[in-house]
C-alpha cells in the first residue's frame, strides 16, 4: 500500500463519516466507518499504517465530534495496539473474521470509551441506555465490516517488504 492511497482512504472515510453517514442514520446510533475501517486494516496492512491510521482516524473523528479530551484517539490506538499484537497473525481472508473481529472491536471501543468518559467525571448512565447505543452500533459496524472486507482486502499488496 502506498502513501498516495492511504491519504486517499483517510479523506474518503472522513468524508463518508463527516458528511454522507449522519444523513442516513440518527443522532444516537450510527456505524463507526473509522473504527471499522481501522480494525480491518490493522489485520490487513502493515503496523506502521495500522497506527497511522488510527491517530488520523482519531483525530478525525474527535474534531467532527467536537471532542477535546481524545476519546477516539486513545479508544483507536487501544484498540490498533490489541488487533497487532494479538490477532494480526492469526487473521486470514474469510468475512466472518472481519465480522467477528469488529463486533469485538466494537465491543472494546464501547468499554474504553465508558473508561474515559467514567474517568473524566462524565455520570455513568443505566446498563439499558449503553445497550440501546450498543446494539445498533454493534450491528451497523458489523454490516459495514462485511462490506468492506473484500474492497480492503483488494488494497492489500501481496509480498510486501517487511522493512
Amino acid at each position: 500500500m502506498n502513501k498516495e492511497l492511504l491519504i486517499g482512504l483517510c479523506i474518503f472515510f472522513s468524508i463518508l463519516q463527516g458528511s454522507v453517514i449522519p444523513f442516513f442514520f440518527d443522532g444516537i446510533s450510527q456505524p463507526d466507518l473509522w473504527l471499522v475501517f481501522i480494525i480491518i486494516s490493522a489485520m490487513v496492512f502493515p503496523v506502521k499504517y495500522a497506527y497511522v491510521l488510527s491517530i488520523v482516524g482519531g483525530l478525525v473523528q474527535d474534531l467532527i465530534i467536537g471532542n477535546f479530551f481524545g476519546l477516539h484517539l486513545l479508544a483507536y490506538i487501544v484498540i490498533t495496539f490489541i488487533f497487532v499484537k494479538f490477532v494480526k497473525g492469526k487473521y486470514n481472508r474469510n468475512w466472518y473474521v472481519s465480522v467477528i473481529s469488529v463486533i469485538v472491536g466494537s465491543l472494546a471501543f464501547m468499554g474504553i470509551s465508558t473508561l474515559i468518559m467514567w474517568i473524566a467525571g462524565v455520570p455513568l448512565v443505566s446498563f439499558l441506555y449503553l445497550l440501546y447505543i450498543g446494539v445498533p452500533f454493534i450491528g451497523y459496524n458489523a454490516v459495514c465490516a462485511f462490506l468492506l472486507h473484500r474492497p480492503l482486502w483488494y488494497f492489500k499488496i501481496e509480498g510486501e517488504s517487511r522493512w
